[in-house]
């Protein structure tokens, strides 16, 4: 093939232009064994930080009671995170994130406190990978992101790996390296450990005591599902990147909710009969408050239950009914002033839920279910609030949506670390109900009640079911138990008419 020479080209450009010719590809760099070694050097890391997981995970939990070991194991699996992202020092934030989700942990182990701490460390890892300089919203995305990668990431991992071509892992390649590189070491390391162990009388007794394993098939069985399961929630931490957290650039498409048979018309009628019938609703339960007398045939327990929980039902659905007519109430003179109306008297008949709930623990004493009413209540009282503000200064729907979420996260959080139990039992102490028949009732919160243990110490009522804090090691440590249970000991040592306790 004869050269054809275009005039006008400089040499310097035509000697530089080799790589368009069909022989370049022979003398292109190989890529195939610089993605083999960058392969080889994450799979090495992943593996080795979810081994270290795996390992820890079985000393704290495998046939384990829960309880601090919740609060460890997360902040391990946080730090895996950070060497797994190429940086060995985590800023302050995600590092406070994690320490307030596993805070309620170390307080008291319940179901709010564990969902605090997962999400805690979800919310730390997202916040360092993604960078301090987000805002908010890019580590609450993040955060989404990582959360709806934790049940696929594995499968993922997996599925990549399959179908990854040929020559990119190479594993034969890998296991060459591993035993060029560890043969000797290991085998070097045995001999010595012979050696040391026939010179070392105390080292031969604790490598006898480690070798002394009884072998139990059900057990093993049970042992490898566990690391299994544990491999397979754990992967996604360590092997979730970066674009797969960040927020996407440029705008982004809204979703707009459309109401049906919702106009500036119907909304204003809706406003005029729902404020007619709430007002007569008001007018009859403040006659009942105002005589003290309840209606004909009616118990405090069935007039609460009739009231209270309908009522905050009707709050809820009245402060729906307010975002879906947000968009219309500047089509009309009266709608604002009549929306802010409808919600001031939801927010009355969420107090007359309340004084409803309130005869009824006077009657009958506080629980565990009424505690909880009165405080969603008092949230929804709150919430409607918000919407009236959010109406008077015209704020988007998103403004009252993102504090509505904040205050009842809140709410929850900060009920993680009160004590309910002694709050119920001072309550119940001096209730005349609880003085005039059994009770039985204090003997489920004597496990984190000083009250309760107090109570029950003077009389021989619950010898049975008496519910003493139990704390086997460090990992099912909690410091409510734990608290209760030193009193408790220090009321036994003194001996002064509590034998009964802990029967």
């Amino acid at each position: 093939m004869s050269q054809h020479t275009i005039d006008g080209i400089p040499r310097a450009l035509i000697i530089d232009g080799w790589w368009m010719s069909a022989d370049a590809q022979l003398e292109a760099p190989d890529r195939r064994i610089q993605a083999q070694e960058i392969w080889a050097h994450k799979a090495k890391r992943r593996l080795l930080s979810l081994l270290a997981l795996l390992g820890l995970a079985d000393v704290l939990f495998f046939q384990h009671a829960m309880g601090l070991s919740i609060a460890i194991f997360g902040v391990a699996v946080f730090i895996a995170s950070v060497l797994e992202s190429g940086t060995a020092r985590p800023k302050a934030g995600p590092m406070c994130a994690v320490v307030l989700g596993v805070l309620p942990v170390i307080e008291y182990l319940q179901f709010f406190s564990v969902v605090f701490a997962i999400f805690g460390v979800i919310v730390g890892i997202a916040w360092h990978r993604v960078g301090g300089a987000q805002s908010l919203a890019g580590v609450l995305f993040g955060a989404r992101r990582l959360l709806l990668f934790l049940p696929i990431g594995a499968v993922q991992s997996f599925d990549a790996w399959v179908k990854a071509p040929v020559g990119v892992v190479d594993l034969n390649g890998v296991f060459r390296d591993f035993v060029r590189n560890w043969a000797f070491p290991i085998g070097g390391g045995c001999l010595i450990l012979g050696l040391l162990v026939m010179a070392n009388p105390v080292l031969e007794r604790v490598l006898d005591d480690l070798l002394d394993v009884e072998f139990d098939l059900q057990k093993l069985i049970y042992r490898i599902l566990f690391w299994m399961g544990a491999a397979f929630i754990l992967w996604p931490f360590l092997a979730v990147t970066l674009p797969r957290l960040q927020r996407p650039f440029g705008p982004q498409r809204v979703a707009r909710l459309r109401g049906w048979g919702l106009n500036a018309q119907s909304v204003s009628n809706a406003l005029w009969v729902f404020n007619g019938l709430l007002c007569v609703q008001l007018v009859m339960d403040s006659s009942f408050a105002v005589s003290g007398a309840l209606p004909y045939d009616m118990s405090y327990a069935k007039y609460a239950h009739r009231g209270a929980y309908p009522l905050v039902v009707t709050a809820l659905l009245a402060g729906c009914f307010a975002l879906a007519a947000r968009p219309f109430l500047d089509e009309g003179r009266f709608l604002k002033p009549l929306m802010i109306v409808w919600l001031g008297l939801n927010a009355l008949l969420t107090l007359s839920s309340m004084y409803r709930l309130g005869l009824y623990v006077d009657a009958y004493g506080l629980t565990y279910l009424r505690v909880r009413a009165g405080i969603w209540m008092v949230l929804v009282a709150a919430w409607l609030g918000l919407i009236a503000w959010q109406i008077i200064c015209s704020k988007a729907n998103g403004w009252l949506l993102a504090r509505s979420f904040g205050m009842g996260i809140g709410t929850i959080y900060v009920g993680c670390f009160v004590n309910f139990a002694e709050v119920i039992a001072s309550h119940n102490e001096g209730h005349p109900r609880f003085q005039t028949t059994t009770k039985h009732q204090f003997c489920h919160l004597t496990k984190t009640s000083k009250t309760a243990v107090d109570i029950t110490s003077k009389w021989y009522g619950c010898s049975s079911n008496y519910e003493k804090a139990q704390i086997d090691g460090w990992r099912d440590w909690g410091f409510r138990e734990w608290r209760v249970a030193r009193y408790v000991e220090s009321i036994q040592a003194k001996g002064a008419g509590h034998e009964n306790l802990g029967r």
